[in-house]
């Protein structure tokens, strides 16, 4: 059985454009194929709409379109990510998934105050792995509308 250390050490690592990300794989829910989105009125263009995930209505975000990343045709790469968020699930679009990767927090960097990079702005820190690094997301910032990223 794996300690609760270790398993805090444990991220799912995946692709957005150039940049490879990742989130705690303990609050990733599942990965889906592409799945019908109904968009909704007066959402920001990011965020895609709402899914139906066994009769729970899932909000989606495009991670490429709130990076401020050019939108790409949906391919069969692309995936969404259920990321449980506090107690409600969000569903993340995301170029492709990579794989997991285990981060102990000694090689876990916060952002340089220097930052400039916009990316930066939705993660809380800059992961380390033997070969390369990985932007660690702050789903908070990425979900939430009033969060607007540098220009």
């Amino acid at each position: 059985m794996e300690s609760i250390e270790a398993a805090d050490e444990r991220y799912l690592t995946f692709w957005v454009k150039d940049k490879l990300c990742g989130l705690p794989i303990a609050h990733v829910v599942q990965i889906l194929e592409m799945q019908p989105i109904t968009p909704v009125p007066g959402y920001p263009a990011y965020a895609k709409g709402v899914m139906d995930l066994r009769n729970q209505i899932v909000p989606v975000v495009d991670l490429r379109l709130r990076f401020g990343k050019e939108a790409k045709p949906y391919d069969d790469r692309t995936c969404i990510l259920i990321h449980q968020h506090q107690s409600l699930p969000v569903g993340l679009i995301i170029d492709r998934v990579e794989r997991v990767v285990s981060i102990p927090e000694v090689e876990i960097q916060p952002p340089a105050d220097s930052a400039k990079d916009t990316d930066w702005f939705f993660s809380w820190g800059m992961g380390q792995i033997p070969e390369r690094q990985v932007l660690l997301m702050d789903v908070d910032k990425v979900i939430q509308p009033d969060q607007q990223q540098p220009a």
